[in-house]
């Protein structure tokens, strides 16, 4: 397996702060001011999940089949692939397939991005349930939609480069950040164990640092005036594993009446 896709992205960089502050403004991180606040994967870590026996809830909202196509191959190509938690129907590339794998070089596209490279057929599934929570949460950002933004590009970025994701309106909430990448896998983005569970300015900033591998990654933000610690602890619990599909279960049981709900789709670029 291709050993960059054990690369965490995204680094957390300094404390949480408002972007209406200045750098002298901002108080240092309670370990030093330039502490890097970054999750490494751990490859021990980073395993399928056994959906029988995965910490979270079974989604409940109905999941649609997730459409896969092969460049070469047709259907034999996903011989012995089943699903995890998101039904899927095995296309051919012109009929309309949300993913496309490439099975020699293990690209996997989604309208025509690749957002993750190497992927065996195994993992497929993972990025299947991906699929399935992007659906879902697309009806919930068009009920109740968060603000926010990555700057100074919100769609792509290079390695290396800084990015700032910027959340406005949310004095008083609680806030829950984390991303995706192309196999479904989940990270926790904040809050961090020395994150505030309310935020208390009305705008928050989250410094990120572009890393390997190249792809696409889903960031998203779920915020509410009522407590979000339940989700942010199972979450915890599902923290680098590919395990969209026990996300989606997790979304699916938040019973808060004002959640509010933004996403932003990144490609990473070398």
């Amino acid at each position: 397996m291709n050993a960059l896709r054990f690369c965490l992205r995204f680094a957390l960089i300094s404390a949480v702060c408002a972007t209406s502050a200045t750098a002298g403004d901002r108080a240092p991180d309670a370990d030093g001011p330039s502490r890097t606040r970054g999750i490494v994967t751990d490859q021990t870590v980073d395993l399928p999940l056994d959906p029988s026996r995965a910490d979270a809830p079974r989604p409940t909202s109905p999941l649609a089949p997730v459409r896969l196509a092969a460049r070469q191959g047709g259907a034999a190509a996903f011989d012995g692939l089943g699903p995890r938690v998101a039904p899927l129907e095995f296309v051919g590339p012109d009929a309309r397939p949300d993913l496309v794998w490439d099975p020699a070089s293990g690209d996997l596209a989604e309208r025509g991005e690749v957002i993750a490279t190497g992927v065996p057929k195994l993992e497929l599934a993972g990025a299947a349930d991906r699929v399935a929570l992007i659906r879902r949460l697309r009806d919930l950002v068009q009920a109740a939609g968060q603000p926010l933004r990555l700057q100074p590009d919100d769609r792509a970025a290079r390695i290396g480069t800084r990015l700032e994701l910027q959340l406005s309106d949310v004095a008083g909430r609680s806030v829950a950040l984390f991303a995706v990448d192309g196999v479904g896998r989940a990270t926790l983005l904040y809050p961090m164990k020395t994150d505030p569970a309310v935020v208390a300015q009305p705008e928050l900033a989250v410094p990120l640092d572009v890393g390997q591998p190249t792809g696409g990654d889903l960031i998203v933000a779920l915020t509410s005036t009522a407590d979000l610690s339940g989700f942010v602890q199972s979450l915890r619990r599902l923290d680098r594993r590919r395990a969209a599909g026990e996300v989606l279960g997790l979304i699916d049981a938040v019973a808060v009446p004002d959640l509010r709900t933004g996403t932003r789709s990144l490609i990473v670029q070398p």
